[in-house]
């Protein structure tokens, strides 16, 4: 029988409950209330009464974190009360096709996934997704200094114009410098002469995971994962259109703007550029002159449409029906 591991609580949290025991409730009403056992809170307020409820090696934790706690234990005791199961990640499954005879690039990241600064390492993949009218199939850019879907592109077919239209948003979006690393697997999109052609035209080092190994491209294994854990899993989507709207609201509307990231400090990717390139100050993504968003009501589906300005003659249009060049 495996063990079942120890849910671990911030000092700050222990702090907290052992307060609500002490400000006059019982303390099964303060642990049914934090979703805690009576237990646990019994030997906390034990700990605090001698002085040794904040033990040595304690590691600070802010504001966002205890908030996150409070929060934690109180979606377990509302799911507990109501029945409530939570939606699990389902196997991992290796959509890449590698079985070809395309030249393969080395893996120079080599899993280090902490840049110094943005535009400096870009990494990509693809994923499926489900719709009644078949497969729609979605390729990203990830930025890993600040976790920001720079570009993206989705399509009915897994041909190498959906990387490479994924990696033309991200330029144009972002315009960095040449040197910029871009790590995706060893898939025939990538490995294709169109994709390698347009590294090579913007100036970037090609580098790509070993064979088999997801986790040489885990940050964006684990995009895809917060994805459809939080939009696509338990749904049903009647059309790709539905899932071409989910995808770009949960891109541009929810996950750039004001999703947290731990890795970040708590903080949403754009906010980590605010006043730099690829994020201006009211947190729209783009290297843009103006940017502005507009909800769509079609039936009964939320449609969001980003249209962008740049500094060039021709526009670079991206619409959740999809991306195109327009003069």
């Amino acid at each position: 029988m495996k063990k079942t591991p120890e849910q671990e609580y911030t000092a700050e949290f222990k702090a907290l409950a052992v307060k609500r025991v002490k400000g006059g409730l019982t303390v099964g009403a303060a642990a049914r209330e934090l979703g805690l056992i009576d237990q646990t809170l019994r030997n906390w307020v034990k700990a605090a009464d001698a002085g040794k409820l904040n033990g040595a090696g304690v590691k600070p934790v802010t504001a966002e974190q205890m908030e996150l706690s409070r929060i934690r234990a109180e979606n377990i005791r509302l799911m507990r009360e109501n029945g409530i199961r939570a939606r699990h990640k389902r196997k991992f499954k290796v959509p890449t096709d590698s079985k070809h005879k395309l030249p393969i690039a080395p893996n120079l990241l080599d899993r280090n996934f902490a840049p110094a600064a943005s535009s400096q390492v870009w990494t990509s993949a693809i994923t499926y997704l489900w719709t009644d009218e078949g497969w729609l199939y979605l390729a990203i850019v990830l930025d890993l200094f600040n976790r920001q879907v720079v570009g993206w592109s989705l399509k009915p077919r897994m041909t190498a114009d959906i990387v490479t239209d994924a990696l033309t948003m991200a330029w144009f979006r972002r315009k960095p410098a040449p040197g910029v690393m871009h790590n995706e697997d060893r898939g025939s999109q990538y490995a294709s002469g169109d994709f390698q052609d347009k590294l090579a035209e913007y100036g970037m080092i090609c580098s790509m995971s070993r064979k088999g190994n997801c986790w040489d491209n885990a940050p964006t294994e684990s995009w895809f994962n917060s994805f459809k854990n939080e939009r696509v899993h338990g749904w049903r989507f009647a059309t790709r259109e539905d899932m071409t709207a989910t995808a770009c609201e949960y891109i541009e509307g929810f996950y750039n703007r004001k999703r947290l990231h731990s890795t970040l400090g708590y903080k949403a990717a754009c906010a980590v550029l605010t006043g730099l390139a690829g994020c201006s100050a009211d947190g729209k993504t783009g290297s843009m002159n103006a940017t502005r968003w507009k909800p769509k009501n079609r039936g009964k589906l939320r449609h969001w449409e980003l249209r962008a300005s740049a500094n060039f003659s021709s526009r670079w249009n991206t619409s959740c029906g999809g991306q195109r060049w327009s003069s």
